[in-house]
């Protein structure tokens, strides 16, 4: 198997914009320790609420709304740590550059996803703003759960984005 360069960690005084990148991480990290510990609170008083006389029908809409966002937020920094799914089925015998533009090509593929998908959940949370939905058992506008998807997807190519650039940089750097 051949090493991946961007598979490896950057340094922080490798991208000049390091230390937001650092802080938008360390955010993302929180948000899905948050979200999960919210997921388990949740779904714990679902279930005293059906061993008890006390009821909370509120609380399985609003861990369907916390899953979302975790998943979603799991996903940007899935992005973030290169921990996506990747296809390496026959890398040992095609040369260097040929690497090099497959992986160049695969992230060119996977930028344009990630855009494409945050003009839809735009247009998506635009329109649910617009109607002014509500959930059904929360006063809780439906666009705060659409907004997880161009928030998410938008981090998700910035941190494609980011990749991709130091691929062709270190591609361009001597050996």
């Amino acid at each position: 198997m051949i090493k991946d360069p961007t598979q490896e960690r950057v340094r922080a005084e490798e991208t000049p914009f390091s230390a937001f990148q650092k802080a938008i991480g360390e955010l993302e990290d929180g948000l899905c320790i948050l979200g999960l510990s919210a997921l388990v609170g949740l779904v714990a008083l679902q279930i005293v609420g059906r061993f008890t006389p006390w009821s909370f029908p509120w609380t399985e809409e609003l861990a369907r709304y916390v899953f979302i966002w975790t998943v979603l937020v799991g996903m940007a920094a899935a992005t973030r740590e290169k921990e996506h799914v990747v296809l390496e089925l026959g890398e040992g015998s095609l040369p260097s550059w040929a690497i090099l533009a497959i992986r160049v090509f695969a992230a060119i593929a996977t930028l344009a996803f990630f855009v494409w998908l945050t003009v839809l959940g735009i247009q998506q949370t635009r329109i649910q703003m617009v109607s002014s939905n509500l959930a059904s058992s929360l006063p809780l506008p439906l666009w705060v759960v659409s907004v997880s998807i161009p928030v998410t997807a938008g981090l998700a190519a910035a941190w494609t984005l980011s990749a991709l650039v130091l691929l062709v940089a270190r591609s361009k750097s001597p050996r």
